[in-house]
C-alpha cells in the first residue's frame, strides 16, 4: 500500500449501548453518494475538534462510524467537500483561531473500499504546498478539483489540483471582476462555475449568479429571471444543491427587523435556461 493511502478505522459498537448515532454536533459538512448520506467533521459542545466520518445507509437505514487520521483533526471544522462517482473529495483548511502552520489538506475517501488517500502528501516540500486559505468551496471536473476561497488577505484565490498528475496551479481572472471574497454556493457545470453568495440580504442576493468562464477565465453578472417576480432574497443560511443544470434552494430563516421564522417555500433554478420557479413543498 502507498504511503499516501490507509483505510479509515471502523467504529463497530456503541460503548454506551443502543444503535450507533451521530451527536449534535457544529462546522459539519454532508454529501450524498448513491443511497449513501456522508457527514464529515464535528465540534462538540466542548468545542473540542473530532475528526469523525459518518456513512447513512438510506437503503439499511444504517450509521456507520469511521475515526480519521490525526493530520485530518485540525481541517475538520472548515472544510468544503464535493464527489465523484464513488469517491468524496474533502479539502480542509484550520480554523481562523488555529495556528497558521497547519497546511491545508485534500483528501479524498472510497464508499466501497473506506480508503483514504492523502492527495496532497507528495506536494510537501515541493515549492507548490497547499495555498492557506480561511474558507473554501471545491468542485470535481474531468479527473481536477477546482478551489475557489478566500485567502489570509480575505483576497479571493482559485486553485485547480489535477489528481492523476498530482499537480497545483493557480488561476487567475481577466476582466474587471475578480474572483469573490466571501463564501458562497458554488457548482461546476459545462466548463463554467456558478456562484451564489452565501451570507447576504441583498436584494440581487439569488436574482444574480455570478459565472466564471474557465476557458476564458472571466466572470461575469447573469440575472436570473422568473415568473413570480420573487427571490430568496430575505433568507440567512438557506441550503442551495446542484444536480448539473438544476439548483434547488430550501430552508435558511425569513429576516425582518422584527422576527425570523423558517422559510416555507422551495426554489428550483436553471443554471442555464432560466427562469427560476417558487414551489410550494409537497406540490
Amino acid at each position: 500500500m502507498e504511503e499516501n493511502m490507509f483505510k479509515a478505522t471502523e467504529i463497530l459498537d456503541n460503548t454506551e449501548g443502543g444503535v450507533m448515532l451521530h451527536m449534535n454536533r457544529l462546522g459539519y459538512i454532508m454529501i450524498a453518494v448513491a443511497e449513501s448520506v456522508i457527514i464529515y467533521g464535528r465540534n462538540k459542545s466542548d468545542n473540542k475538534l473530532t475528526a469523525e466520518l459518518w456513512i447513512y445507509d438510506c437503503r439499511r437505514k444504517k450509521w456507520r462510524l469511521f475515526i480519521l487520521p490525526d493530520l485530518l483533526t485540525y481541517t475538520c471544522k472548515n472544510s468544503s467537500i464535493c464527489a465523484h462517482g464513488s469517491k468524496i473529495y474533502i479539502f480542509g483548511v484550520p480554523a481562523i483561531s488555529d495556528s497558521q502552520d497547519i497546511a491545508a489538506t485534500l483528501f479524498s475517501f472510497d464508499v466501497r473500499s473506506f480508503m483514504l488517500v492523502d492527495l496532497f502528501k507528495e506536494l510537501i516540500n515541493t515549492g507548490n504546498e497547499p495555498p492557506k486559505m480561511k474558507q473554501s468551496d471545491i468542485m470535481y471536473d474531468r479527473a481536477s478539483i477546482y478551489i475557489l476561497g478566500t485567502n489570509m488577505d480575505d483576497v479571493g484565490v482559485m486553485y485547480k489540483f489535477h489528481l492523476e498528475k498530482c499537480q497545483l496551479s493557480m488561476i487567475t481572472h481577466a476582466g474587471y471582476l475578480p474572483h469573490p471574497d466571501d463564501r458562497g454556493h458554488c457548482t461546476l457545470y459545462k466548463n463554467k462555475i456558478y456562484y451564489f453568495r452565501q451570507i447576504s440580504l441583498d436584494v440581487d442576493q439569488f436574482s444574480q449568479v455570478r459565472v466564471f468562464d474557465l476557458s476564458t477565465r472571466i466572470w461575469e453578472l447573469r440575472q436570473q429571471e422568473t415568473d413570480t417576480t420573487k427571490y430568496p432574497y430575505d433568507r440567512l443560511d438557506p441550503a442551495l444543491i446542484f444536480n448539473d443544470n438544476y439548483g434547488y434552494l430550501a430552508g435558511g430563516f425569513l429576516f425582518s427587523p422584527s422576527y425570523e421564522e423558517r422559510a416555507e417555500y422551495l426554489w428550483l433554478t436553471r443554471l442555464i435556461y432560466p427562469p427560476q420557479q417558487e414551489m410550494k413543498y409537497g406540490e
